[in-house]
């Protein structure tokens, strides 16, 4: 097994190929074990990781680099995602290995491709070196571009107008939209951008800010034309607003001056190209610059008048001022502050709900109640959390029996098992004399959702059937529990937690019936047609085969599983994964 034609794998090229975030998640896939079944064949790779789903990759290699794919959502095949870089670090450790197993069979050591070209080149004329290189780097017109960029820099021919025309030709305005396409669109554009990096730190500050917003901007236009769904522009977006940052440090100018142009960029820029302001320029602020900053931006807010209702035209002002001081203000934990803020654009529910619950936590339970009074007038059927806060602000007045039924009332609004605990929990602390339990048990039986008949409409949503059961299971009134299941429409959710339940406590008389929901329930996943069903499928029978004991519980398993082989006998991917999975039953 050779490895000479595969470069070396470094975190710099993992994050270069699948990006910073991606990168790190494949590092805790391999760190915890999750790549299997690794085969090496040649420059190819291809291998198995397993996370929340099973997914395949296939990785290839030569002297020029490293690419591959994978079959979840995030690659289709194409990108290099996480998984990709697991499997990257794991033929990496494999290539290490070998490495370590033959380094002791040579006496001495071989000279890498690398190092016999460096001998050799420094045995040459310097004059016939450069004429080469030359000639070598003009064949390839990305890498004239870098070694261009490199030459003008150390001579110094890059002024201000230089640099202008350098950073339109980071970005030309191409129409692509593939993803190989793009990933090589920015990578040039990152390594032509260090490049520069040297020669804009020559430029005094304001004129690198002049030059910075300017690539922005073509960065903004570019973006019209290149479709960067993949996220790939966000490494040279990086290293962009580092420049800017820098630049924006090194001003001279006074902390009113500074504070302006800061608030400036809050509210005319682009967030995405200038970052969270001020918070990612704090480090070049001085505590009275950012006092200065926050109290112009107070001047500004209070300028504007109460908003009575939305206005999209209008609200941008309201949202960008908004949102800064609401950040300003969470931060130093100063509720009246924010009180004062969503106060003045608190229009819709939501709003109103969260000043509610501000003014609760002030103990303001009169303001509270006001706010919910008017979200209840604005519309009752989205009331949402507005109930929970309108239950803790009556037990705070003292007023259980009002939140004992304003509970009932969310309860049979919010139907589920969470509701149901917290009105029993109420009920316990305001030593309730109603069986509220009963009650609500009476009332779930009474609005359980009916089977289906065919040709009739119907909401998948099952709260009623399924908090029911899930009593039933808390109980442990098996009996119950299946005969809701039995005569009624539960999720598969319920159906399962239910079957388990009953084949972790008592299987004897109900065994029939965890066979049966386990088998139909992996019936309906092979049904949805797809790898991933496929795979959840497989593991809801291996289950199943687990929970078996004694021989005519394992004998009726695996007549149930040989007559879901025989239904889709014709589902090839389906029956591949239950074959690798149970291969004792001896399916194939």
């Amino acid at each position: 097994m050779s490895f000479e034609c595969c470069p070396e794998i470094t975190p710099a090229l993992l994050t270069k190929l699948a990006g910073p975030k991606a990168c790190e998640k494949g590092i805790v896939y391999y760190e915890s074990g999750a790549v299997a079944a690794l085969v090496i064949a040649g420059q190819r790779v291809t291998a198995e990781v397993t996370g929340s789903e099973h997914y395949r990759v296939e990785l290839v290699y030569n002297q020029r680099g490293l690419g591959g794919g994978c079959d979840c959502p995030a690659s289709e095949g194409i990108d290099f995602c996480k998984h990709c870089v697991a499997v990257a670090l794991t033929l990496k450790e494999e290539i290490e290995v070998q490495g370590r197993k033959t380094a002791g069979s040579k006496t001495k050591k071989k000279a890498t491709p690398e190092e016999i070209i460096g001998q050799w080149l420094h045995k040459q004329d310097k004059d016939e070196v450069i004429r080469q290189m030359v000639d070598l780097v003009s064949q390839d017109r990305q890498l004239q571009k870098l070694w261009q960029l490199k030459a003008e820099s150390g001579l110094g021919y890059l002024d201000q107008k230089a640099l202008k025309k350098k950073i339109t030709a980071l970005f030309p305005l191409k129409s692509i939209y593939k993803y190989p396409q793009v990933r090589a669109y920015f990578s040039l554009a990152e390594a032509s951008l260090q490049e520069l990096e040297q020669p804009l730190r020559n430029l005094p500050a304001d004129e690198r800010i002049i030059l910075m917003d300017y690539a922005f901007e073509r960065l903004s236009k570019a973006l019209g034309t290149v479709d960067d769904s993949g996220g790939f522009r966000y490494d040279c977006l990086y290293s962009l607003q580092k420049l800017y940052i820098e630049a924006f440090s090194q001003l001279t100018c006074s902390d009113e001056d500074r504070a302006a142009r800061l608030l400036k960029m809050a509210l005319d820029g682009e967030p995405e190209f200038y970052g969270q302001v001020p918070d990612d320029y704090e480090g070049a602020l001085s505590t009275h610059c950012l006092v200065v900053f926050y109290s112009l931006a107070q001047q500004q807010w209070d300028l504007l008048p109460e908003r009575k209702e939305y206005d999209y035209g209008c609200s941008l002002p309201y949202w960008e001022l908004g949102q800064l001081l609401e950040r300003h203000a969470r931060k130093n934990n100063d509720i009246d502050a924010l009180i004062a803020v969503k106060e003045k654009t608190a229009f819709n529910i939501h709003d109103r709900i969260d000043l509610a619950q501000l003014h609760f936590e002030k103990k303001n339970y009169e303001k509270a109640q006001a706010f919910l009074d008017r979200v209840k007038a604005q519309d009752t059927h989205n009331y949402g959390h507005g109930h929970e806060l309108q239950v803790r602000l009556y037990q705070a007045q003292g007023k259980g029996e009002e939140a004992l039924l304003c509970q009932w009332a969310h309860f049979r609004n919010q139907t589920s098992m969470e509701q149901y605990q917290t009105l029993l929990q109420i009920a316990q602390q305001e030593d309730s004399q109603t069986d509220w339990s009963a009650r609500a048990m009476a009332w779930l039986r009474d609005n359980l959702e009916e089977k289906v008949q065919p040709g009739q409409s119907y909401s998948y949503e099952t709260p009623c059937s399924d908090t029911l059961i899930g009593i039933y299971v808390s109980d442990r009134e098996w009996n119950q529990a299946w005969q809701v299941v039995g005569g009624f429409r539960a999720s598969s959710k319920a159906i399962l937690a239910l079957a388990r339940a009953t084949a972790r406590y008592v299987q004897d008389g109900f065994w029939n019936k965890i066979l049966v929901a386990f088998v139909g329930l992996a019936s309906s996943k092979v049904d949805q047609g797809n790898n991933t069903a496929y795979r959840d499928a497989v593991s809801l029978l291996q289950e199943l085969y687990t929970l078996a004991t004694g021989e005519p519980q394992v004998a009726a398993v695996e007549r149930s599983i040989a007559g879901v082989v025989e239904t889709y006998k014709r589902k090839r991917n389906f029956i591949a994964y239950l074959t690798k999975a149970l291969p004792q039953l001896a399916l194939a």
